[in-house]
């Protein structure tokens, strides 16, 4: 798998921070800052099925209450999370499920839709063998040169994806 480096979201050009917005998280949470979350009976938790919305991607990690959305010792219970909302960008590793840590970026890649896998380290990518009715982000572009293994590049996320686009 390809270094992973500080997850980050790019605001839209009229917006000068990416938008967070705080949700209570379901217990047992131990997520990593950047994992893809859903909102479940309430409560912001890991996304763990290609059905479910995403509500956005995790700005800290998660803090493993033992009750969920209480405060627990120095944390207040909430999840932060950059909204998956339209236009805005987030930067993650393109890959391969069936070759992982060997795949090639291409320059078809762009505009192409994708879904996504956590690997075995709790990281997220985007996985080029899922596509069609399980893709959840569409490819915008490249933070590293094109033809790079385990490149970053930038995308959205599917609007019928999206807890906001829903």
């Amino acid at each position: 798998m390809a270094t992973v480096r500080q997850f980050p979201c790019l605001a839209p050009s009229f917006l000068s921070t990416h938008p967070t917005y705080n949700v209570p998280e379901a217990a047992t949470q131990t997520y990593k800052q950047g994992a893809l979350l859903a909102i479940s009976a309430g409560y912001a938790q890991e996304l763990a099925t290609n059905g479910a919305l995403i509500v956005g991607f995790a700005a800290a990690p998660g803090m493993n209450l033992t009750t969920a959305g209480t405060a627990q010792g120095a944390f207040d219970g909430l999840a932060k999370i950059i909204p998956a909302l339209p236009h805005v960008q987030f930067e993650m590793n393109i890959d391969s499920a069936g070759t992982l840590g060997a795949y090639t970026s291409l320059v078809t890649n762009i505009g192409s839709s994708y879904g996504v896998t956590k690997d075995s380290n709790g990281v997220w990518y985007i996985d080029v063998d899922k596509t069609g009715g399980i893709a959840r982000v569409i490819v915008t572009g490249f933070r590293d040169p094109i033809g790079t293994v385990g490149a970053r590049v930038f995308c959205v996320v599917r609007y019928s994806t999206s807890l906001f686009g829903s």
